[in-house]
């Protein structure tokens, strides 16, 4: 079957791009032909006003030499973010990129799977397209199957306007299976849409640890510097204060896996920040003794991989789904709400064969939910 994979578009997102590239492997894998539907970036352009005030910055910097009135391009984070790019582009063989409805034609498709990630919050997707999300674009394609698999809302709040609501109730009728990737939105799809949902894993974890090594070819990436692995997506003076207190407990060196933060003023020498590439990424949960992160994803691969990690709750971007994904796996302690909280034994006595063992069981049902479905008439 030729399946389209509909989900976020794919960008600066590691673990957005890693669930899209499993999903797709694995259909492969399973005989498939999977389209990524790499959707149009949703940025809007400026308004006249923040045109103005751009222009008159750059002025001002040309005139002083100010660092403070420098405006940093696109330009810049396109080359900050290429060895991303890059893999996106020569990973997804029958990618359509830069996606709109209009240029997607009924005759490609046979069906398609919508998800994983954040894919049914509007506020990701788009105030405006989620609708897409929920494949508005073939309302009127006949015999083509719909698939929802590990889809987020990324929050048990719901956040959809009353026109958004109306319109992604009548076209989630239309599909022939859902499954979700947090437990509340199994809530969700009862209360809001009337619906009964799975509750699947994320498909990052369709590949395993060595699965990963093998194709990402990880033990020919350079070593790690350290031991401590930090990937905090939003860095706090009170976190680093955390991760120097482990170097000292330790004895061992912190590394990141994510490019240097901007200065807030100035250019700057691209080169000094690219992002690290994907197999760089994922050598760093390889090398590492202890991991810290604020990511949903980077708790996915510390327990793929089998590495003790304290997870950094972060209310703005949504607390269900570590929540949901930790409970399952019995790790619910290792999430905490504030630098307080932690302790060093967080990253002691985990039972990675009671979490192997149930990270087994739910591979096997989430891929045969995903197949199953597939081959249902």
């Amino acid at each position: 079957m030729n399946i389209g994979i509909v989900t976020l578009r794919l960008s600066q997102n590691y673990g957005g791009i890693l669930q899209a590239y499993a999903l797709s492997e694995f259909l492969k894998d399973s005989g498939h032909s999977p389209i990524l539907i790499n959707w149009k970036s949703n940025v809007k352009k400026d308004s006249n006003k923040r045109k103005l005030c751009l222009a008159v910055k750059k002025l001002l910097y040309v005139v002083t030499s100010n660092p403070r009135w420098y405006v940093r391009n696109e330009v810049d984070y396109e080359k900050v973010y290429s060895p991303l790019m890059c893999f996106i582009n020569s990973n997804f063989d029958n990618m359509i990129d830069n996606a709109l409805p209009a240029n997607l034609n009924q005759k490609n498709f046979d069906g398609f799977i919508v998800g994983s990630d954040q894919v049914w919050r509007p506020k990701y997707f788009g105030e405006d397209r989620i609708g897409w999300a929920y494949l508005s674009f073939a309302r009127e394609w006949p015999n083509v199957k719909r698939i929802g698999y590990s889809i987020s809302f990324g929050t048990e709040e719901w956040e959809y306007t009353k026109e958004q609501y109306r319109e992604c109730k009548q076209l989630v009728q239309l599909f022939n299976s859902i499954s979700v990737r947090e437990s509340s939105a199994i809530g969700l799809c009862d209360s809001k849409f009337n619906i009964k949902v799975e509750h699947t894993l994320d498909p990052t974890f369709f590949f395993t640890k060595d699965d990963y090594v093998k194709k990402f070819n990880l033990k020919h990436e350079q070593i790690s510097n350290g031991k401590i692995l930090t990937y905090v997506l939003n860095m706090t003076d009170e976190i680093s204060t955390v991760i120097n207190q482990i170097e000292l407990q330790t004895e061992e060196k912190s590394f990141s896996v994510i490019h240097k933060p901007f200065p807030q003023y100035g250019p700057i020498a691209i080169s000094e920040y690219i992002a690290p590439t994907l197999p760089q990424w994922l050598r760093g949960f390889y090398d590492a003794e202890y991991i810290l992160t604020d990511s949903f994803h980077a708790c996915v691969f510390a327990i793929i991989f089998n590495k003790p990690f304290v997870a950094f709750g972060n209310k703005r971007r949504g607390l269900t789904r570590f929540r949901s994904l930790l409970s399952m796996f019995n790790l619910q302690n290792q999430l905490i709400m504030s630098v307080n909280e932690f302790k060093f034994d967080l990253f002691e006595h985990f039972d990675w064969d009671s979490v192997n063992k149930i990270k087994e069981g739910k591979i096997m049902f989430s891929k045969e939910y995903l197949l199953n479905n597939l081959i249902k008439t």
